[in-house]
């Protein structure tokens, strides 16, 4: 099973690469219990994940989640636990999608891989890689709940 991880970083300025990527992209972000759904755009299709991590020890760097795709056709529930608005600007790579969020001085790595391995504790050369490049201290797991 493919699980989608994120790994999550707060820094203090934007990175270098983001420097020449003008475009923002926009979407609303909707959590409810242990779910999450994107919309992308007001008439498109909801993404919408379940939670499969729990990160058990605070991070002193990354924050690593995995999330499940949920098969389900559904918009979330009215009282919903919390809402709002990303905007961002993204770089796809070949293994990866790096996301700068310029409000809140986040960069977001985004990929999907195997339970399995995030099991064992071993994440994509391509985003090892990545963090190395950036200079990034590499995360702690979470626990992983299936």
């Amino acid at each position: 099973m493919k699980l989608q991880v994120e790994l999550t970083y707060t820094l203090p300025e934007e990175p270098v690469q983001f420097n020449s990527t003008g475009t923002m992209y926009n979407r609303k972000v909707y959590v409810w219990q242990a779910q999450r759904g994107y919309l992308e755009h007001t008439d498109g299709p909801w993404l919408v994940f379940n939670r499969a991590s729990e990160m058990m020890d605070e991070p002193t760097s990354g924050y690593l989640e995995f999330w499940g795709k949920s098969s389900d056709e559904f918009n979330p529930p009215k009282d919903l636990d919390d809402v709002w608005e990303e905007s961002y600007k993204m770089i796809v790579k070949p293994k990866l999608s790096v996301e700068w969020h310029p409000e809140i001085h986040q960069l977001r790595l985004t990929w999907t891989q195997s339970a399995d391995t995030l099991q064992d504790k071993k994440l994509l050369t391509a985003v090892l890689d990545e963090i190395k490049s950036m200079d990034l201290v590499p995360p702690l797991f979470p626990s992983l709940h299936l």
